[in-house]
């Protein structure tokens, strides 16, 4: 059965966490625990199903640095909602991403169906967060880009309106500058990649073309917000950026091509198994 957008949308601002990944460990690992019970997160509430309060302020910075991978989820029992706020906007990146790409490859069609107009759920659930950080919206740069591909417009107009919007978001994601914060925001994307491919691809078949074509945009948006973290957090990195970036990067078999491939060789459980490792590779950062 086809989902509606309501329902696309609803499950871009659940499901951002996973509870199945408290008490994670090297030593203790398994794919489950990327897959466990969900929580959800309202922009609108602050607060996420499991009792944790999104603060709207960027606050409490990255929490305790030492532990913040993963038994706290995505928001942080200590107050600071940035890391929400970056998936967020990883999720809405990763829709324009998907989008684009489509658009270049003459997907037009395609395309449309993952443009955020700022009329979407989405969309408007970020405003209080961009207003309280102090940050301008971004609802022209976006619509700008919706109408560029309903209409119809020359792959380079419509370049120009994604790069801007793009531009935009990266304005937004400054007003978080915690690096536990964006290490965990890469993490949730790729959770939620997972999610989305499980429900895409079923017994190597895709089924939902769209949820396939999501994970691959938030994963694309994943790999942008690590390649955007600024020299000085790189260095603090060592080791575990080549680490992350290396497990970003073994993900990119999973999409053939994003317009319904012949087969699929892979599953949710490679998506889920690379969170874990990159979540792993994090806590090793001090």
């Amino acid at each position: 059965m086809t989902k509606t957008s309501a329902d696309r949308t609803l499950k871009l601002w659940t499901r951002l966490g996973t509870a199945g990944v408290a008490g994670l460990t090297a030593a203790s690992m398994t794919l489950a625990a990327g897959a466990g019970a969900a929580s959800e997160l309202n922009l609108k509430t602050g607060k996420t199903a499991a009792g944790f309060q999104l603060a709207q302020g960027g606050e409490g910075g990255e929490g305790g640095e030492g532990g913040e991978g993963g038994e706290k989820g995505t928001a942080s029992r200590s107050g600071s909602g940035d890391a929400d706020f970056l998936t967020l906007l990883g999720l809405v990146e990763g829709h324009l991403r998907a989008g684009m790409e489509l658009y270049r490859q003459g997907a037009a069609d395609m395309a449309k169906t993952h443009m955020k107009h700022p009329s979407d759920e989405l969309y408007t659930d970020l405003e209080p967060a961009l207003a309280s950080r102090k940050r301008e919206g971004f609802a022209p740069s976006l619509e700008r880009l919706a109408h560029a591909i309903e209409t119809g417009r020359p792959v380079d107009e419509a370049q120009k309106a994604f790069d801007a919007a793009l531009a935009d978001i990266d304005r937004a994601r400054a007003a978080s500058t915690g690096l536990g914060d964006h290490l965990k925001s890469i993490t949730n994307l790729v959770r939620k990649a997972a999610d989305e491919y499980g429900e895409g691809v079923k017994e190597g078949k895709i089924v939902e073309l769209h949820e396939y074509q999501d994970a691959w945009g938030f994963t694309q948006a994943a790999k942008a917000q690590l390649a955007g973290l600024s020299s000085d957090d790189r260095t603090r990195m060592g080791k575990s950026f080549d680490e992350i970036a290396r497990e970003l990067d073994s993900l990119d078999s999973a999409w053939p091509t994003l317009v319904e491939p012949k087969s699929i060789t892979a599953d949710a459980s490679v998506l889920y198994g690379t969170a874990a490792r990159i979540e792993i590779a994090a806590l090793a950062v001090k």
